[in-house]
Order: C-alpha cells, then structure tokens, then sequence
C-alpha cells in the first residue's frame, strides 16, 4: 500500500500548543504517533513523507525513523536540514528528494 503523510514534527515541543495537538508532553506526543504509525503502516508499505520529520528535537532524527514501519520516502521540507546531517537516517529511508 501507498500511504501518504506530512509534518510529523517528531520532538518539537511548540508544535502541540500551536497545532493544537492533544497531548500533555512531548514524550508522550511522539510515542502515541510512533505508535499510530505502527498501527497503521505495514512493514512493506511505502510510505512518502512530504516534509519536516522532527524540528528543533533533542533525539537524533534515526532515532524516530528507526521505530517506524514501512519503506519511507522523504520529500525535503523546509525543517529537515537535521536530518541530512544525520548519515544514521539514510539506513532508515529508502529515498531522499526535494519536491517537484
């Protein structure tokens, strides 16, 4: 299956107050949405993530791909310069590229 997702903002405390997410923690916003995606996302669906993985996060940005299902595809948004500084990331994305 073809799934489609973006603007996770995996560790970006401010994200929950301006996004209004329903979360009390940043903890616990990024184990309950690594936990969504496990649910959701098979370990053999693509999965093509249009931008801003994590943003302004204190864990390594591998560390939130390593626990996600699925062959992940990132489409470059303007807060991933992060994660092309974190070589571990490529073990984890099966493809890196800008929006077209």
């Amino acid at each position: 299956m073809k799934l489609y997702i973006s603007d996770l903002h995996f560790g970006h405390k401010n994200i929950i107050r301006s996004d209004n997410r329903p979360f009390s923690s940043l903890d616990e916003m990024d184990s309950k949405m690594i936990e969504l995606w496990n649910i959701k996302e098979n370990p053999d669906d693509d999965v093509l993530i249009v931008g801003d993985v994590c943003c302004r996060n204190s864990k390594p940005p591998h560390w939130y791909l390593a626990q996600l299902n699925g062959h992940k595809h990132l489409v470059l948004g303007n807060h991933n310069a992060v994660v092309l500084k974190d070589k571990k990331c490529e073990r984890y994305l099966d493809s890196i590229s800008e929006l077209k």
